[in-house]
């Protein structure tokens, strides 16, 4: 239909006689068709000079920018991701590229510390927020480091490498509303709580990189912002929370699958959106990034105002591959407790 009709308590009386109307999508119709349309099935004389009129007068907005349905919005929106995604035309952000030139030198056994310090001197903010960590009580173990090149032997080359990566992150991802740039300063927070206890883990777990593990925690709900940048284009979803929930546990684990393949990431890494929230999880062998992943959400919800369902440890498959299951189902909890100050000091450095 080319009109809405939406009687005074705001509800939809197709059946009804509408009190008013309002004509949508004239910008995508176009006048004409609604003139022609209007004077063929319009009956009521009245309502049929009322809505000529509201052709000719009512400004041309476009239907996605002036959506009176939130529920409508929602499927609108689920449709454009889904399209998109399925036509290979989903709007991707893109690392720098200093950081992707960073990742393929670090796996370029040719190239060393000298060549990554020389790409990350290109990106002067980049480079200064690296020498900062390194300094920082996290990582400093002795004299103050002056340079970007002692500082990356320092750190690692595999640790700079996932260290870039995780700062880059910060300001991919654009939006215009007020509510959505909140929803993104809330999902990094939470991701930056995630990637720390993470790491806290992983310090614990044999075959397990640290910092490689603050990487798959920083990553774990990247599929959640693509949502956001295209929620930011229905104003009527931005302010309702519960309907831009529901789309994002529809669509973030295949966004995020999606996100990490494009960014070239390690397989350990890239599967990690589609089973972060499954708690059911297992797999055969020794625990995964994704373990450990799973653990660090089931321990971020604890102290929150609205804390996960409470969890048998020791009858999460995730848990039981862990070092630390061996010691008891408090054992992890202890572990974080113990290392609460390195958590938040992690945070900190996240979202600086």
């Amino acid at each position: 239909m080319l009109f809405a009709y939406r009687a005074h308590n705001g509800t939809d009386h197709r059946e009804s006689k509408p009190q008013h109307a309002t004509v949508q999508g004239l910008a995508t119709i176009g006048r004409d068709k609604c003139y022609d349309y209007c004077r063929g099935r319009i009956k009521q004389p009245f309502l049929r000079s009322a809505l000529l009129w509201l052709i000719y007068t009512t400004p041309l907005v476009p239907v996605s920018r002036k959506n009176h349905y939130p529920m409508t919005s929602l499927n609108a929106l689920l449709e454009q991701i889904h399209s998109a995604q399925t036509e290979n035309r989903l709007q991707l952000p893109s690392l720098p590229d200093v950081v992707l030139a960073i990742r393929e030198a670090v796996h370029d056994e040719r190239k060393g510390v000298a060549h990554v310090a020389r790409l990350l001197q290109l990106d002067p903010i980049l480079s200064a927020r690296v020498l900062k960590i390194a300094n920082s009580p996290l990582y400093r173990t002795g004299q103050p480091l002056t340079d970007i090149k002692h500082a990356i032997n320092h750190l690692g080359l595999a640790m700079t490498r996932n260290l870039v990566t995780c700062l880059a992150m910060h300001n991919l991802f654009d939006v215009r509303s007020f509510a959505m740039k909140q929803r993104i300063r809330e999902l990094w927070q939470h991701s930056a709580q995630v990637a720390a206890i993470t790491q806290v883990l992983a310090k614990s777990q044999r075959g397990l990189s640290p910092d490689k593990a603050l990487l798959a925690g920083l990553l774990h709900d990247i599929g959640v912002l693509p949502i956001l940048v295209y929620a930011d284009n229905y104003p009527d979803l931005c302010d309702n929370n519960r309907l831009l929930d529901q789309a994002i546990r529809g669509a973030r684990a295949e966004l995020g699958n999606s996100v990490l393949k494009n960014w070239l990431m390690d397989p350990d890494i890239v599967n990690i959106p589609l089973v972060a929230d499954d708690y059911s999880y297992d797999h055969a062998g020794e625990a995964d990034y994704a373990d450990l992943v799973i653990m660090a959400q089931i321990h971020s919800g604890f102290g929150q105002q609205t804390p996960r369902p409470m969890l048998d440890l020791n009858k999460t498959p995730a848990f039981s591959k862990l070092t630390i299951s061996k010691l008891g189902p408090d054992a992890s909890l202890e572990l974080l407790q113990q290392a609460n100050r390195e958590i938040a000091a992690t945070i900190r450095m996240l979202q600086n």
